[in-house]
């Protein structure tokens, strides 16, 4: 055997070559092969090895020298290889001659999406290896992202010892403060037996508790801000808490109130504040603090109340009575507390409350990025992925700065397959972009944004299956000096205005509103396009990347000042000073002058207008992003004055039709000349199917 065929299998110390191995030359040297070609991330060259050894009926994927081809995949972090790998019948839990597995050299390695993968398959996720199980090697790194990823599984064991020690006694700092949040919530699935509950007046006229969860709107103080917060109740561990969202739990939560210290619950309608048809939760906690939480349905406010006041009642009586039996050292009534230690979601009733009438809700329940996935989704999805090879080609119907956008059949159903070239992207540092793009595609649900279905790619490109919208864009249909009428000028606007709204909602900024990236859909109404700009950003926070088409870019973006949520409000007042004049403010060809004019100079509302239109536009398009309304109060103007907005939402307004005014500006043609596979280049976190 040659000292080159040893170095490629020669990983460190762990990992060397059984020279006295038993298994045949051509079996070895296959192996070797395979070994090197993992390494060097050479997909098509497994491809023909493991074809080589299947029609010479050789088990090379099972083939073990100290380790099998799987354990190096686990090693190097391709998931596309490890995926590859175990779908010709890899198994994931072999272990290697040093006792380690998949999952455990994985979590060595820090390859989190890998690990993310692994969770959801290994038979046994607290498998013990020659440097502990995953949790000891991820506590050891202080990785947090991976022990969070390691905490999700139901039955992980975080007491299970190596070498007489917990992962918790080797954790670093980050990963200590994980499992130190997961032991207390363990503490929440710990139960009073039924036959010590009964017969012992510990527990006696108090009912069994239950952990309640659910969304509700957080009001700000003096009313002004409202944002959707995930409540967790949990009366056997005495904690109130919330998160900025179900994700987050239960790692960062945003506030945790004990139940001890809150002094009344009650619901209250008589806040200065308070808006009709709303129900107010008002919690007094501490000494003088008060939270308020706005609900629409009132049997759920009610029940909020109720199950809050229950809980304290119960955290308080077991308290008082586990305090008594320590004052009479009573250990072993002392001791029976806390020996019934059971699964929550087995033995403790969970009930959720969902205000829909207030919530808005994302109907796509897969949607999400790669690794936020449920571990035991994420091989169906990798598994179910569309090929270019399913889609039947019609022709194409768009060109962007990528790549084409071509009109395809799917399943006797008409989609819009968007092209973006791989290399393309990473040259012109877009790729991420397009990444957030695709994320938060699967993130959000609204009538009136474009649906997305799937993505999938090849070696060369990237591809985005979404819904054909084959009426065109707005440019079609208004500017260069078309002026619509005021009454489709207002529906246009409102449905923009939902669109924004729900993208805020879900903290996406769109910075990128113009004519061409809204679309008209057959029955009418408006579809948002081209996610590529968004950006993730709290209500609060700036973002000073200077992006956006120079007619529609606002002062702050120039002056480098920072884009907010108000910027996408400027943009929308822009649309609606084009739909009604015809042009955009300070048009014109000159670039320079353009800009200078945007970053210096008023805008003038002409006087033709209606005193409505006027008043709107004067109070959107303020220079100073500060002092411009909110979305909320823009649907409360004068100009909105009749609009329904959730009959506008649900699509039940008749919307006019729309007179194309001009062609397509480019007529765009291209074939669609393509490999079928992804054999090389792999981009993680894109592949993904609802279908």
């Amino acid at each position: 055997m040659s000292s080159d065929s040893k170095q490629a299998i020669d990983q460190d110390s762990d990992y060397e070559m059984n020279e006295n191995s038993d298994q045949s030359i051509d079996q070895e040297e296959l192996y070797i092969d395979l070994i090197k070609a993992i390494k060097e991330n050479n997909i098509l060259q497994i491809n023909n090895l493991l074809i080589q050894a299947k029609n010479d009926n050789i088990d090379l994927i099972n083939f073990q020298i100290n380790f099998q081809p799987i354990h190096q995949a686990a090693w190097e972090g391709n998931i596309k290889i490890f995926l590859l790998l175990q779908q010709n019948g890899a198994n994931v839990d072999a272990i290697s001659n040093n006792q380690m597995n998949c999952l455990t050299i994985a979590v060595l390695k820090q390859h989190v999406n890998l690990v993310s993968a692994l969770i959801a398959t290994v038979k046994d996720p607290n498998f013990i290896s020659k440097r502990g199980t995953a949790l000891h090697i991820a506590a050891k790194l202080d990785n947090e992202q991976i022990m969070e990823l390691l905490l999700k599984h139901p039955n992980i064991d975080t007491n299970i010892k190596f070498k007489n020690k917990r992962p918790i006694q080797i954790a670093g700092s980050m990963t200590k403060q994980l499992l130190m949040l997961q032991e207390r919530i363990q503490k929440s699935y710990i139960l009073i037996s039924n036959s010590f509950m009964n017969s012992d007046s510990l527990l006696h006229n108090q009912n069994q508790p239950q952990i309640i969860i659910g969304f509700a709107q957080k009001v700000g103080w003096l009313g002004f801000k409202y944002s959707s917060n995930f409540l967790f109740l949990d009366p056997i561990n005495g904690i109130f808490a919330r998160y900025s969202n179900k994700e987050d739990y239960p790692f960062k939560p945003i506030q945790i109130i004990a139940l001890e210290l809150i002094n009344s619950v009650k619901i209250n309608n008589n806040i200065y504040f308070s808006k009709a048809n709303y129900f107010y939760l008002e919690i007094k906690h501490s000494k003088n603090n008060v939270q308020w939480y706005c609900f629409r349905n009132a049997e759920i406010a009610q029940n909020w109340r109720n199950k809050l006041i229950d809980a304290v009642k119960y955290y308080k009586h077991f308290q008082k009575q586990y305090k008594t039996c320590n004052k009479k050292k009573d250990q072993k009534k002392t001791i029976q507390y806390f020996i019934y230690e059971m699964q929550l979601s087995n033995k403790i009733k969970i009930l959720e409350y969902e205000d829909n009438q207030l919530l808005i809700q994302n109907n796509n329940q897969n949607s999400s990025n790669f690794l936020n996935f449920r571990p035991d989704q994420q091989f169906s999805y990798t598994k179910n992925q569309k090929k270019l090879s399913d889609f039947k080609i019609l022709h194409c119907i768009g060109k962007g700065s990528f790549g084409y956008v071509f009109k395809v059949e799917f399943e006797n159903r008409v989609y819009a397959l968007k092209q973006q070239d791989k290399q393309r992207l990473k040259q012109s540092n877009n790729l991420q972009y397009v990444l957030t793009e695709v994320k938060i595609m699967r993130t959000i649900n609204h009538p009136f944004i474009v649906k997305y279905f799937m993505s999938f790619q090849t070696t060369k490109n990237l591809y985005l299956v979404l819904e054909f919208l084959q009426q065109g864009d707005l440019a079609m249909y208004m500017t260069r000096g078309v002026i619509l009428d005021e009454i489709v000028s207002k529906l246009l606007i409102g449905q923009i205005i939902l669109a924004i709204e729900h993208l805020h909602k879900h903290n996406i900024l769109y910075r990128d509103l113009k004519p061409e990236n809204i679309c008209i859909s057959s029955d009418g109404y408006i579809k948002l396009i081209d996610f590529g700009l968004c950006k993730f950003i709290t209500e609060n926070e700036l973002t000073f990347t200077i992006c956006g088409s120079p007619a529609y870019l606002a002062p702050e973006v120039l002056n480098n000042i920072g884009m907010s949520r108000s910027t996408d409000i400027y943009q929308i007042g822009l649309l609606l000073y084009e739909m009604l004049t015809g042009y955009p403010p300070f048009y014109t060809r000159d670039l320079n002058v353009l800009i200078n004019k945007i970053k210096s100079e008023p805008i003038i509302i002409p006087q033709n207008l209606s005193s409505d239109a006027q008043d709107i536009l004067s109070s959107i398009l303020k220079r100073s992003a500060l002092e411009r309304i909110s979305l909320e109060q823009m649907k409360k103007h004068q100009f909105f004055k009749g609009l329904d907005w959730i009959l506008l939402e649900k699509k039940e307004i008749k919307i006019p039709q729309l007179i194309q005014r001009f062609s397509q500006s480019k007529r765009a043609t291209g074939d669609l000349i393509d490999s079928g596979n992804c054999l090389d280049d792999y981009i993680q976190n894109w592949d993904f199917s609802n279908n």
